[in-house]
């Protein structure tokens, strides 16, 4: 398949419409990359055949990517491959992207230093440990998002408390360093590093990646059981009560019958199989809303003392603000879908 850096735009004005259509589709809704570059392979067909331009064959770009999204999501079920998480994003794909959007809030926030800053941004040992912090922090999240997906529940959690440790660790090391100036850096410099990184992300082979997180092949039946749990909670959003349902089945089976892991056959088939069926669905909508939560939780947690100062004056605390209203507004859909899943039929 033509990925998207391979095709070529006769018209600035179709480069610029497929562009933001990218963007939007990927930023918003994270579709299998398969899914994108087949999108914007269509439409460069759909321009050269007919001569005309982008946006009145296929109207706004937005518009047109949620389109497209929502067609994916009817599809996800069926096509998505075992390796694949509830809405069709494999480990690699989901490390990549939540490493692409770390970037580019880490490229938004130098220029915003840039604008209120000037020119040169100054660094002492105190910025310099706040930002390992925050990068470090950062890839070990995308580290957990990604484990997640793999199934690796128990390294989800590892992850996790390493970020939360580094960034009680930054926060001590901080205090007790010296703030003295070191060193200035141009702004524009520190955002094409972000822009690079950014790049880089959005390009990586996720089936490389994929092998990064993948665990090794299960030996044995209990092995092979871990496994199937942290692919029912962790891959298939499957609570633990419903997973160790099915796991206690598998496990009896296996007791009964020696030779039953051979008739189950590979653990992330068996798996999938298992978390196919109508509440499939309820689960992804239940994993969107916890993502949902824990961003307006970061939000809060991450601009508490900004937004405790509530100096109006200040330009970080509109932004911050805006940024939580926006984060509110995000998680209201996805939990009210959710509770009205709850009260509906089962």
């Amino acid at each position: 398949m033509t990925s998207a850096a391979d095709i070529r735009w006769e018209r600035k004005a179709d480069e610029e419409w497929a562009a933001a259509f990218e963007f939007h589709l990927v930023m918003r809704h994270l579709p299998p990359r398969k899914v994108t570059e087949r999108a914007l392979a269509d439409v460069h067909e759909a321009v050269r055949e007919s001569g005309g331009p982008a946006r009145e064959l296929f109207g706004e770009p937005t518009a047109y990517a949620d389109a497209v999204a929502a067609e994916t999501e009817t599809e996800t079920g069926e096509t998505s491959p075992t390796g694949a998480g509830l809405d069709g994003v494999t480990a690699g794909e989901r490390f990549a992207h939540t490493l692409l959007v770390g970037a580019l809030i880490g490229g938004g926030l130098a220029a915003l230093r840039w604008f209120e800053d000037g020119l040169w941004l100054g660094f002492s040992w105190v910025s310099l440990a706040a930002v390992a912090m925050v990068a470090t922090a950062v890839l070990l999240v995308c580290g957990a998002v990604a484990l997640r997906t793999a199934g690796r529940v128990r390294a989800v959690w590892a992850a996790l408390g390493a970020a939360v440790a580094t960034a009680a660790g930054g926060s001590f090391v901080m205090s007790v360093l010296p703030d003295r100036h070191l060193f200035a850096l141009p702004a524009p410099l520190l955002v094409a590093a972000c822009a690079a990184l950014a790049a880089g992300a959005h390009r990586l082979s996720a089936d490389r990646v994929d092998t990064w997180f993948a665990p090794p092949r299960p030996r044995g039946a209990e092995a092979w059981l871990r496994r199937l749990e942290g692919l029912l909670r962790g891959r298939h959003g499957m609570s633990r009560k419903e997973a160790y349902e099915h796991v206690a089945e598998a496990r009896s089976h296996v007791r009964e019958k020696p030779g039953a892991l051979r008739e189950f056959g590979d653990v992330e088939a068996y798996a999938a199989a298992l978390a196919a069926g109508p509440r499939r669905a309820h689960r992804a909508e239940r994993r969107k809303a916890l993502g949902a939560a824990g961003f307006v939780l970061a939000v809060g947690v991450a601009g508490f003392d900004t937004l405790r100062a509530a100096d109006l004056s200040s330009f970080w605390f509109w932004l911050t603000a805006a940024v939580l209203v926006y984060a509110v507004a995000e998680a209201i859909g996805p939990l009210r879908r959710v509770v009205g899943g709850r009260r509906g039929p089962a």
